[in-house]
């Protein structure tokens, strides 16, 4: 005889991105973090245009690319909106901006500020 049993179908849900997460780049964020709360004191902005400072030295080692030779603008704007660490780009973007002012680059510091303020509405709930 032919038995015929039917299994019910599951599938699995496909949580939407935490973008609170951090979870691809955890150790830079966890270092960041940490980096952030020793450098953004409430002495940052004096130290920030003081010669040989910690808050200087920090700002000034970022990782930043000019903002002005992206082609995509969505590369700077969706890709990190849609990571799963909004909070850390957004961070990213703001020192990058403090970089671009000590470097008298204030279109820069604009642009970099301006990417911060997309990905803030994502980043607020972390």
């Amino acid at each position: 005889a032919l038995t015929w049993c039917a299994l019910p179908a599951r599938g699995q849900y496909d949580f939407p991105v935490d973008s609170c997460a951090c979870h691809i780049h955890y150790e830079i964020w966890v270092q960041l973090q940490y980096q952030l709360s020793q450098v953004l004191t409430a002495s940052f902005p004096e130290q920030l245009f003081q010669g040989g400072s910690a808050a200087q030295h920090f700002i000034m080692r970022q990782d930043c690319s000019d903002p002005r030779k992206k082609k995509n603008i969505n590369e700077w704007t969706l890709g990190p909106a849609t990571s799963d660490c909004a909070p850390g780009h957004m961070s990213h973007y703001i020192l990058c901006a403090q970089a671009s002012l000590l470097q008298g680059d204030v279109e820069a510091a604009r642009l970099h500020f301006e990417f911060a303020n997309y990905i803030f509405p994502l980043a607020m709930p972390c």
